[in-house]
This record gives C-alpha cells, sequence and structure tokens, in this order.
C-alpha cells in the first residue's frame, strides 16, 4: 500500500480510436488486476489525440 505522500490514483486518458465506455471499463480492469493496490480512471471526455494511452497521477488530493 503505498504511503501518504505517495500517488496511488491514477487517470488514463485515451487516443481517438478508443473511447467506447466498455472500451475504457475494460482498460481500468485491466489495469487494476495488473496493479491491485493502486485505482485507475478513465476518461473519454478530453480533445482527441493520436499515439498511445496515456497514464497520468492524480496528485495534491
Amino acid at each position: 500500500m503505498p504511503t501518504r505522500d505517495e500517488v496511488d490514483r491514477f487517470i488514463i486518458l485515451p487516443p481517438s480510436g478508443a473511447r467506447s465506455e466498455s472500451d475504457l471499463r475494460g482498460v481500468e480492469a485491466y489495469l487494476k488486476s495488473c496493479f491491485p493496490e493502486y485505482d485507475f480512471f478513465a476518461n473519454g471526455d478530453i480533445l482527441p489525440f493520436d499515439g498511445d494511452y496515456q497514464v497520468l497521477p492524480i496528485c495534491g488530493e
């Protein structure tokens, strides 16, 4: 379990072609199964972009 000053929550930003709700929930479930001590939230409500998924820490809570 991460300590108080470590990040344990992440947001996943999908590339342009992967924005269906089922795709986003699948990515969350996959990452949670690989890293059960962390929380992941996939969000497709952003401007489309090309490339790979981006995983960003949620800091400052």
